[in-house]
């Protein structure tokens, strides 16, 4: 199945809410997002070697329940549009999982871009609370 689009939800200490909704016309945005993700970063650490930043990502695809959830704190109510269930909780784990500067994809992705992007396999791994996946690390673009 093919997906229509894909949302990347960025949290910044729960201060700043952003999403971004890539549209999906062919596979690969979302990889050559993370690549300039990871080359943005990289530069911001050589001019910045006082506190570097450490880019952790992980993408896994698959179908995924989207809707809004409403969070109550005393500070009063907030909203967000996300998507959950296993597919978001494997990302989640590809990222804890990635070393910094780098990305671990699932193997339904690793599938979708393998014809655009060097992938390095890294073999079945186990992430935490999951069944072992095979797991690919995002090089480069071919």
């Amino acid at each position: 199945m093919e997906p229509a689009a894909k949302i990347l939800v960025v949290d910044n200490n729960d201060q700043n809410l952003t999403l971004i909704r890539v549209i999906l016309r062919r596979h690969g945005y979302e990889s050559r997002l993370a690549l300039a993700l990871l080359a943005a970063t990289a530069a911001l650490n050589r001019d910045n070697r006082v506190q570097p930043l450490a880019m952790h990502l992980g993408l896994n695809s698959a179908l995924a329940l989207v809707g809004s959830t409403r969070f109550e704190a005393l500070c009063g109510s907030r909203w967000t549009f996300t998507a959950s269930g296993p597919v978001t909780n494997r990302a989640a784990r590809l990222s804890a999982a990635a070393a910094p500067g780098t990305m671990l994809v699932g193997p339904e992705t690793a599938k979708h871009i393998a014809a655009g992007f060097v992938l390095d396999p890294l073999g079945p791994q186990a992430l935490k609370n999951l069944e072992a996946v095979e797991v690919y690390r995002l090089v480069r673009e071919k």
